[in-house]
């Protein structure tokens, strides 16, 4: 079994300032450092892959039930607060954009 060691502020000499700070489950600190199991961290990042799931679920929910009306709303406030930049003429003409594929599409030099 593999162990990890991190070192923690809550172990640290001093911690009074990290009062209620607490290792992540399964952590004992140790002369200032956490010393943890692999499979800890893997049940942690299992619960927030598990969040994630539960949070797509709840947005994809919540389009399903946005109305035309609602949507097109909403769009228009994201688009209103933008404001476009005044640009001077000659970046109407020329963005560099060619140029820059011009770069990127040459032959590598190997």
């Amino acid at each position: 079994m593999r162990t990890i060691h991190l070192a923690h502020p809550s172990c640290a000499e001093g911690g009074e300032d990290f009062a209620g700070a607490e290792p992540r489950a399964g952590g004992q600190c140790h002369n200032g450092v956490v010393t943890r199991r692999a499979q800890d961290d893997r049940q942690w990042a299992a619960g927030w892959a598990a969040a994630g799931t539960a949070l797509d679920d709840v947005r994809a929910r919540d389009l399903r039930l946005l109305s035309e009306d609602e949507a097109l709303r909403t769009i228009e406030d994201l688009l209103s607060t933008v404001t476009p930049a005044e640009l001077p003429a000659a970046r109407r003409t020329w963005s560099g954009l060619v140029d820059l594929q011009r770069l990127l599409h040459r032959p590598s030099r190997r």
